[in-house]
């Protein structure tokens, strides 16, 4: 028998436990940097769930709804028209639905039809750092969506006070 078979096994330390599960400090980079690649050929099938779905819905309840509402908005909101009271709301929901979209289909489709994920498992990356890659990514998105929305809310906003 040998010595490695006889001594007891030592545990590692809790520190190193920890870190093999943290990501790598700059690794995610790469898988940031593959989406945004791919991202970069795909783009025109998101511009209308990112962008035009979300300033219809904004008419639609806006504009459509506001007039069913009519001169009441100002005594149910307490003063502020209705687009104006509804549009934060409008906005959070859509980026929420957006960033639910994000997190459903394309992660599956990257598992299941493509394997872009086995493939980045079989390089040194960890799966911690495809995991913060991905929401880094999807996070991104989410955030320039709805950071259009606030912006397209504040130019609507602007017009109607003028």
């Amino acid at each position: 028998m040998s010595a490695a078979q006889i001594a007891p096994r030592r545990s590692r330390g809790l520190f190193s436990t920890i870190g093999a599960y943290l990501p790598h400090p700059t690794r995610w980079r790469h898988v940031v940097g593959y989406m945004v690649a791919v991202y970069r050929r795909e783009w025109i099938g998101s511009v209308f769930s990112g962008f035009i779905e979300p300033l219809v819905t904004l008419a639609g309840l806006g504009i459509g709804l506001g007039v069913l509402v009519g001169d009441r908005a100002a005594e149910i909101t307490g003063g502020v028209s209705y687009v104006t009271y509804i549009a934060p709301a409008l906005m959070a929901s859509q980026a929420m639905q957006f960033g639910a979209g994000e997190a459903a289909w394309p992660i599956l489709g990257r598992i299941m039809w493509v394997r872009i994920y086995h493939a980045m498992v079989a390089t040194p990356l960890k799966p911690t750092d495809i995991i913060v890659g991905a929401i880094l990514f999807m996070g991104g998105k989410v955030a320039f969506a709805a950071a259009f929305f606030a912006s397209g809310l504040t130019l609507r906003l602007a017009s109607q006070s003028a």
